[in-house]
């Protein structure tokens, strides 16, 4: 085996270890910051781990209003767009 077919095999060892760890994860945004997060991650999931879980807020995915009632059945995906706004009292 030449030295040029070693390198080529790396590279695509390395393209491969590359492609799986994007798949590992899937990026999306909240408020407008990329975020990863682990594929079937519900909104109720990613508000829990944003500490959001328990507060009340509204939420939007991908312009689309989600009642707190769906929020986990809705599977976040790729690309998706989380807009979270949180309810804030005083006078």
């Amino acid at each position: 085996m030449g030295a040029s077919e070693a390198t080529g095999e790396i590279e695509a060892t390395a393209a491969v270890g590359k492609s799986d760890a994007r798949e590992a994860s899937l990026e999306l945004f909240v408020n407008g910051e990329r975020r990863a997060v682990a594929p079937g991650t519900t909104l109720a999931s990613l508000l829990e781990a944003l500490g959001l879980g328990q507060r009340r807020c509204a939420v939007a995915v991908n312009r689309s209003v989600v009642p707190r009632s769906h929020h986990a059945r809705v599977a976040l995906s790729a690309g998706d767009r989380i807009e979270i706004l949180e309810a804030v009292g005083g006078g």
